[in-house]
């Protein structure tokens, strides 16, 4: 179903609702995702790791 459908927006928005209701119910799942986020983003924008991803794009790009 295409996602401008009415129909699918409305299915959609339910699904979401139901999703933040799970998870306002859920401490377990809260504090679960919230340690996968923290683990994602330190593994990912640690601001050395970004610093040094630059630093090679730039010298791939012939620019230093």
């Amino acid at each position: 179903m295409p996602e401008d459908n009415l129909a699918a927006k409305t299915v959609l928005q339910a699904k979401l609702i139901s999703t933040a209701i799970e998870l306002i119910n859920s401490t377990r799942n809260r504090e679960e995702l919230g340690r996968n986020g923290r683990r994602y983003a330190e593994e990912n924008f640690s601001i050395g790791d970004i610093a040094n991803r630059k630093v090679e794009f730039i010298k791939r790009a012939g620019c230093s």
